[in-house]
């Protein structure tokens, strides 16, 4: 009788073990399109505006007057199994009013061409929000996620007509703090993109014990019109394959290879 083969082997035990499931695809959680409403009252937010990308769901907020506080928006139907199901986004302003006006500002820049789908998402955005790299402090904080828990976080950061060629650096400040990246602003001006990708950072977060994830934005130039972000997707974490699947797999093929043997 033929024994059976250790890439059999492998493969029998993967499909019977978790090992397979773990290596499924990120979900997305929640995707939110920041931007200008001029339609609500200073420090409120609208969920949708003339340049709501597809896909997202708006964060609008007025660009007429200062604002300098924190101004909010509830997101329900999250997945359940990743959230509580719903959601707080919350955008902060410079609190000493050094930033000036913070609220949605709308762009003419850049458009789509080609690979470049995002114009809606680049286009408009919030402007003069908090800068910190400081842990527990926030520039944006997202609640009602999984205390301690893993995600993947997107986020686009540019500027189409001010703050050209400056480099906006992007923090985990929820436990500790952790740069996630950075984003050169231009240095075109006005703006040009040829990927959905561009302007952006992707980084894996955990969530604090309050399940919040904090995040801090510092300008290069430290410039109070700095601190601008046009959106955010933010996904479950693709787990890694455990490392005892992975040994109990090949032990296993070495059994059947010494069977053979």
């Amino acid at each position: 009788m033929k024994s059976v083969r250790p890439v059999h082997a492998l493969f029998l035990f993967c499909a019977a073990a978790p090992l397979c499931a773990e290596r499924a695809s990120a979900v997305t959680l929640l995707s939110v399109d920041f931007g200008r409403d001029d339609t609500v009252g200073v420090g409120l937010v609208a969920t949708t505006g003339t340049l709501l990308e597809p896909g997202f769901q708006g964060f609008y907020m007025s660009g007429a007057a200062t604002f300098t506080g924190t101004a909010s928006q509830v997101y329900t139907g999250i997945n359940a199994t990743y959230s509580t199901g719903s959601v707080t986004v919350a955008i902060q302003g410079e609190s000493t009013g050094a930033a000036g006006n913070m609220g949605g500002r709308d762009r003419g820049s850049p458009t789509d061409s080609g690979a470049f789908t995002y114009g809606d998402l680049f286009r408009d955005g919030i402007a003069r929000t908090k800068q910190t790299s400081t842990a527990g402090q926030f520039t944006v904080k997202l609640s009602g996620l999984l205390p301690l828990s893993s995600y993947s976080l997107t986020l686009w950061s540019a500027n189409s007509t001010a703050d050209v060629n400056t480099v906006y650096s992007w923090y985990d400040t929820s436990i500790g703090s952790t740069l996630l990246g950075t984003v050169t602003n231009g240095p075109a001006n006005p703006l040009t993109a040829t990927a959905n990708t561009d302007y952006s950072i992707t980084a894996n977060v955990q969530a604090n014990a309050s399940g919040e994830v904090l995040l801090g934005v510092m300008s290069g130039n430290l410039s109070p019109t700095a601190g601008f972000i046009n959106g955010f997707q933010l996904n479950s974490a693709v787990p890694e394959p455990s490392s005892a699947l992975m040994l109990g797999g090949l032990a296993l093929a070495a059994g059947f290879r010494r069977r053979r043997a």
